[in-house]
């Protein structure tokens, strides 16, 4: 970063665009260590060059004038800046549904990206009921693109879990449940075929039924279902590495958590001392 500063000063025609990447990268390795204020001040930076340069030369720096906001929308939220955070996310989308009018092949991925993200900033200022609308878009465009390219399997699943979400959080539970099983059903093919890479994303849908479902009393067999397999897989790396131990009693607590709220207290007694006992 240092350096191209000093290179961007004596010719910022050649050097700012690389000075704007150093930076936005440097902001990304400050928020890993959290150092958030410093991060942001980086990112920063990086937003104002980028926003410079693409209003100069759209063609070459609009994409990454829109990354640097993702980047900087993604580093708000995780502040707590959640206000700064939504017109940051709100920008990013504006931005890319601009460059992927222009080029679908290059940029349709990366906005529905920005809706999915902008989606969950509305949702977490309890804007659920226009949360539902970006992600539902973001939802078709990843489905169009999975079609024709498992790659972006991740990515429809990660929206079809947000969507599952918000529609349970403004009451629509009936219609919430099938993007939400859809997720599960994704992400657990994906385990299945790359457990390093997907399967902590299998548990953390699963975990998200899990927590939800049960607080709030809703389609508990749905939330029993999960917990058990939550605990099946943790009963398969417990068997790899004792450092899930912990997590293996917390997923059957969970499940006797459940049968609480569903079955006689006499019979969850039971499960849970079973449950115990294993563990």
């Amino acid at each position: 970063m240092e350096i191209y500063r000093r290179l961007a000063e004596a010719v910022p025609a050649a050097n700012l665009p690389h000075l704007a990447m150093a930076l936005q990268n440097l902001g990304i390795q400050l928020s890993w260590l959290d150092r958030g204020e410093d991060a942001l001040s980086r990112i920063g930076e990086a937003v104002e060059i980028y926003g410079r340069l693409a209003r100069s030369l759209p063609s070459a720096y609009l994409p990454s004038f829109a990354s640097s906001l993702a980047a900087l929308g993604n580093l708000l939220a995780r502040l707590g800046r959640w206000g700064q955070a939504l017109d940051v996310y709100r920008d990013s989308v504006d931005v890319y549904r601009g460059l992927a009018e222009a080029d679908r092949a290059a940029h349709l991925k990366d906005y529905a990206i920005a809706l999915n993200n902008l989606g969950a900033q509305l949702s977490r200022q309890g804007r659920d009921d226009e949360a539902v609308a970006p992600i539902e878009e973001s939802v078709t465009i990843h489905r169009r693109l999975a079609d024709h390219d498992p790659g972006h399997l991740p990515y429809l699943a990660s929206s079809l879990n947000n969507l599952g979400h918000r529609l349970f959080d403004i009451g629509r539970v009936a219609e919430s449940i099938t993007p939400t099983r859809e997720a599960v059903i994704i992400r657990r093919q994906l385990a299945e075929a790359n457990p390093a890479a997907h399967l902590r994303g299998l548990l953390t849908t699963l975990w998200g039924i899990v927590r939800v479902r049960t607080s709030r009393g809703v389609d508990l067999p749905g939330a029993l279902a999960a917990a058990e397999e939550v605990v099946a897989i943790y009963e398969r790396l417990v068997q790899m590495s004792p450092a899930y131990a912990g997590d293996l009693r917390a997923a059957r607590h969970a499940v006797a958590d459940v049968i609480d709220r569903l079955g006689p207290s006499e019979e969850a007694a039971e499960r849970r001392r079973e449950r115990r006992y294993r563990t």
